[in-house]
C-alpha cells in the first residue's frame, strides 16, 4: 500500500465511528470476580490474620500487622484479578453511571470506578453521586473532551485508513517505521478524565477555567495497572493516590481515565494522553512550563510516552511549533512513581528478588503486555526492547532532553532495580533528577490506605524539589 494521502486520511476519519465500548463481556467478569472474591476473601482471612500477628512470619522484618494484611489482601485481589481477566467496564458519556444519583452510584461501585462521576470512598460513594454533576462548589470533578487535531497523528500515531492492521509503513517519522497503528475511528475517541483539587474538602478549590486564566502548575496524571485494569476514579487511584497527592503536593492533579486493553491496546491510551494535553493548553490555556506530567507504574509508562512522541514529534505539528517558538517546553518536570521500564520479567530477572514481599504477581505485567499487543506482531514489528515499549534502554543522549525528573521506587517493589538504573541514566545524563527509595514498601504504595503516611512524605518531598529545585531556578511562577 502506497503512503496515503491528507485528504484520504481525512476523509475515512470523517467516515468511521468511534470504538463501542464492550460491555457483556465486561460485565460478566466483574459478576465473576465478586463471586469469587468474598468466599475466597473470608477463607484467606484466618492465614492472612497468623501472618500478620505473628511478627517472625510476616514476610518482611519491620512491616507492622497493619501492613502485612494490606499487602497480603492485596496480592491476594490481583491474583483474582489476573485470573478473572477482571477490568472496570469503560466509561461511556452519558450513560447510566455517569449520572448522578442511586443506579449510577451503585453500578459504578460494583465497576470499581469513580460513582456519578464523582470520586468518594466506599462509605460516602452514594451520598456523592447524588450531588449536581457541575455545582462546583460541591466539587464536580468530571469532565470529557475530545481527541487531539489530526496534525497529532503522525509517528506511532500515524492512521492506516483501511483500518487493517498491518497494512503500509510510517516514512515520515525518524522514530517509527513500522505499519500505522491507529484506525480511523480511534482518532475521534472522547476521554474521561478527572479533578483532584488542592484543599481540603471544606476549601473547595475551584476548577481551572479558561476564562480565568492559569496562575499555577498542574499535574497531568496517568493511572497504573498494566493498561489493563485499575481506572482514575477507583478508590486505589482516584481516592488514596490522586487525591492524597494534589492535597499534599498543592498541585491541582488531571487525572485521565484511557482505556484499559484490549479495548484500548497501544497505542489508544496515548492518542489520550494526548488528548488531555490538548484539553490543557488549548481548552483551558495552561502553557507548557506550567504542566508536570506524572503517572503511578503503567502510568509512569505513559508519561514517557507522552514525553517522548511531543519531543520528536512537536516540532512537525504546526500548532505545537508555535508553543516551541514562544519558548514554553513540553513539559516542566515529570514524576514517575513505582515506574514500569522494561517489557517483560525475561528482560529483568531481577524482579524475582522481590517478588515475595510484592502486591503484584508474576503474571500481572504479562497479561498487560499480551492484551496491550506490545512486541512482534503483525501490527507493529516492533520489538520488546524497543524504547517505545522499554523506556530503560532510551540512549543517554536522548534522557538528556527529557524534562527535569523525579523518581520514587518502594524498597521492596519487583520494579526497583529499574527504577535506580534509570534514575542513574538520568543522572549520567546530566539530567536533574531526584530519586526516592522508601524503606520496607512494595509495589505503587501510593495505592494502599496503610502506605498512606508514607505516600504523603513522597508528594511533600516531590513538591519540594519541583517548586525549588526545577520551578524556581527556571524562572517559572510558582
Amino acid at each position: 500500500m502506497t503512503d496515503p494521502s491528507a485528504l484520504q486520511i481525512q476523509r475515512a476519519v470523517q467516515l468511521a465511528k468511534p470504538p463501542r465500548v464492550r460491555k457483556l463481556v465486561p460485565i460478566l467478569r466483574m459478576l465473576l470476580l465478586h463471586i469469587v472474591l468474598v468466599p475466597t476473601s473470608l477463607a484467606y482471612l484466618p492465614y492472612a490474620l497468623v501472618r500478620a500477628l505473628v511478627p517472625f512470619l510476616r514476610p518482611a522484618r519491620g512491616w507492622t500487622a497493619k501492613q502485612t494484611l494490606s499487602v497480603l489482601y492485596t496480592r491476594l485481589a490481583m491474583e483474582l484479578f489476573v485470573i478473572t481477566k477482571f477490568q472496570p467496564v469503560a466509561p461511556r458519556e452519558g450513560g447510566w453511571r455517569e449520572t448522578p444519583g442511586l443506579i449510577g452510584g451503585l453500578l459504578s461501585l460494583l465497576n470499581y470506578t469513580g460513582p456519578g462521576g464523582r470520586v468518594a470512598h466506599p462509605r460516602t460513594a452514594l451520598k456523592a453521586a447524588m450531588l449536581p454533576q457541575h455545582d462546583e462548589k460541591k466539587r464536580g470533578d468530571r469532565v470529557w473532551f475530545g481527541a487531539p487535531p489530526l496534525e497529532y497523528f503522525r509517528g506511532i500515531l500515524s492512521i492506516n485508513p483501511t483500518g487493517r492492521d498491518g497494512q503500509g509503513q510510517v516514512t515520515d517519522s525518524d522514530n517509527y517505521r513500522g505499519a500505522p497503528l491507529v484506525r480511523p475511528g480511534e482518532a475521534k475517541i472522547r476521554t474521561r478524565a478527572f479533578w483532584f483539587m488542592p484543599g481540603g474538602p471544606k476549601e473547595h478549590a475551584p476548577l481551572p477555567h479558561r476564562e480565568k486564566g492559569q496562575d499555577r502548575q498542574v499535574i497531568l496524571f496517568f493511572h497504573g495497572g498494566a493498561g489493563v485494569t485499575f481506572s482514575a476514579g477507583d478508590m486505589f487511584m482516584g481516592l488514596t493516590l490522586a487525591r492524597n497527592l494534589a492535597q499534599t503536593s498543592g498541585f491541582p492533579v488531571f487525572s485521565v481515565d484511557y482505556h484499559l486493553a484490549p479495548f484500548g491496546r497501544f497505542p489508544v491510551p496515548l492518542i489520550q494522553c494526548v488528548s488531555a494535553y490538548v484539553h490543557l493548553t488549548r481548552d483551558l490555556g495552561f502553557r507548557g512550563d506550567q504542566i508536570i506530567v506524572a503517572g503511578d507504574s503503567n502510568g509512569s509508562h505513559l508519561a514517557l510516552q507522552i514525553e517522548r512522541f511531543l519531543r520528536l514529534e512537536g516540532a512537525k505539528i504546526p500548532s505545537h511549533q508555535a508553543q516551541r517558538q514562544r519558548g514554553e517546553p513540553d513539559f516542566a518536570a515529570m514524576l514517575l512513581l513505582s515506574p514500569w521500564l522494561v517489557a517483560t520479567n525475561d528482560m529483568m530477572p531481577e524482579r524475582e528478588t522481590n517478588l515475595k514481599y510484592d502486591i503484584v504477581p508474576r503474571t500481572y505485567g504479562d497479561w498487560g503486555v499480551k492484551e496491550m499487543q506490545f512486541g512482534p506482531s503483525r501490527r507493529t514489528g516492533m520489538q520488546l526492547d524497543d524504547p517505545w515499549i522499554s523506556p530503560l534502554l532510551r540512549p543517554v543522549e536522548e534522557v538528556a532532553q527529557m524534562p527535569p525528573t523525579y523518581i520514587a521506587n518502594g524498597q521492596l517493589e519487583v520494579l526497583v532495580e529499574e527504577g535506580k538504573r534509570f534514575a542513574a541514566k538520568c543522572k549520567q545524563a546530566g539530567l536533574i533528577t531526584r530519586y526516592h527509595v522508601t524503606p520496607l514498601e512494595p509495589h505503587d504504595f501510593f495505592c494502599l490506605a496503610a502506605s498512606l503516611p508514607n505516600a504523603k512524605k513522597v508528594y511533600k518531598d516531590f513538591a519540594t524539589w519541583a517548586r525549588h529545585d526545577v520551578l524556581a531556578k527556571a524562572g517559572y511562577k510558582v
